[in-house]
Formats: C-alpha cells, sequence, structure tokens
C-alpha cells in the first residue's frame, strides 16, 4: 500500500511539466512523413497527452484499490504475496502470465461511453481489457514486489505489420529490456520485437519520446 500511495506524491507534477515540454520538442525526423496520421503538427505522437492524463488517473484509482474488498483485487495480491522469495526473472515470467489471463475486451464493448479508458487492475480483472490495461496490471504488479520505476515504463508502438498502436510493458533487468506483452505467453528481450516501432513510453515519474523512424 505504501507504494501506490508513493504513486501520489509524483503524479500531480507529471501533467504540468509534461505539457510545458510537449510544447518545445523537436519534431521526429523523417517518422511524421511517412506516417503523418501519427504525429501532432509540432511532430510528437497523437494521444501522448491524452496517455499522460489518462495515465495520472488510473494511478489515482489504483493507489486505494487495495483498500477495496472485491475478489479480483484480493486474489491479485494474494497472487503477488506468493512471489516475494522468487528471483526476478521468474516474477516476470509469472506476472507477464497471470495478467495474460485477464480477459481481453476493446475499450468500446467495456465502456458505455466507448471512449479509451484505462483500467486498474481490479478492474482489468474484473472487467476485462485492452493491451494498455494488461501493462498497467503488470507495471502496478511489479511496482508492488519492489521492482522500482526506472526498471519499468509503459511503451506505446506503432505495428508496421497491422498498421496499428500497440502498449506493452517494458522491464530492465541487469541492463537488458524484457517485453511483457499480452500477445505473448512468454517475456522476451526487446530485440525479438522487429516490427514494433516504439512512439513514447512513460512511468510514475517521467515520460519521453523515442525518436526512431518508422521507415524500412
Amino acid at each position: 500500500m505504501k507504494v501506490l500511495h508513493r504513486l501520489l506524491a509524483v503524479i500531480s507534477g507529471i501533467v504540468p511539466l509534461a505539457l510545458a515540454i510537449l510544447l518545445t520538442l523537436p519534431t521526429m525526423a523523417g517518422t511524421h512523413e511517412l506516417c503523418p496520421t501519427l504525429f501532432n503538427p509540432n511532430g510528437t505522437p497523437r494521444g501522448l497527452e491524452s496517455s499522460i492524463y489518462k495515465w495520472q488517473a488510473v494511478l489515482r484509482r489504483a493507489a486505494t484499490e487495495s483498500e477495496q474488498t472485491s475478489p479480483a483485487v484480493e486474489s491479485w495480491l494474494q497472487f503477488l504475496d506468493g512471489l516475494t522469495q522468487l528471483p526476478a526473472r521468474e516474477i516476470l515470467e509469472r506476472v507477464n502470465a497471470y495478467v495474460n489471463r485477464a480477459k481481453y475486451r476493446r475499450d468500446e464493448d467495456r465502456i458505455a461511453t466507448k471512449m479509451d479508458c484505462w483500467a486498474t487492475p481490479g478492474e482489468l480483472f474484473a472487467e476485462g481489457g485492452d493491451c494498455e490495461d494488461y501493462a498497467i496490471a503488470k507495471y502496478l504488479s511489479l511496482r508492488r514486489l519492489g521492482f522500482p520505476p526506472a526498471a519499468l515504463h509503459i511503451q506505446v508502438s506503432y505495428n508496421r505489420t497491422t498498421c496499428k498502436i500497440h502498449a506493452a510493458l517494458v522491464a530492465i533487468l541487469d541492463g537488458q529490456d524484457y517485453i511483457l506483452d499480452n500477445r505473448l505467453p512468454e517475456v522476451v528481450v526487446q530485440e525479438r520485437i522487429l516490427n514494433f516501432i516504439p512512439l513514447y513510453a512513460l512511468n510514475e515519474n517521467r515520460w519521453w519520446v523515442h525518436r526512431s523512424r518508422l521507415g524500412p
């Protein structure tokens, strides 16, 4: 509980800082020309500002979620309690597999407003969710298990195969970036994900834009 309460101490400053930096970011060279619908006129990825606000909101709701008595939350917390003595690499695998068992549901199928909404772990396990909801549940699971914010971030990428946006969790362990993805049964190193181009990433302390090109 202390871990999630500490999140509130930092998120209050994320949005003002993000908006200030957002206006001054240089153009992502080349990417906006190849995929113009992915970017704002100033070259920043579309959806970044919205993601920051939704991330702040979901952290706020998640900070009080462990005080609730829903079966979904209780089961999740009991699962995490059983992982505390395992090696870090095995924890990644266990968390990835557990969260991936949640029902996949698109936002438009899950909520009446049909607007994109980021879910807390309890909401995901009770109602289902889509890619960013799985990533959030994995992020908060690993934070509860002692992984520091600097070792975790939610990464939003462009899939060159499907031409869609996708989110997954990146965990850094022993200098290696690992991908925890709701579409993959196992944790994989980032180098194996060849068809995804990272656009931006965020954790509870900061956010950043990737400078990669979307071309071949």
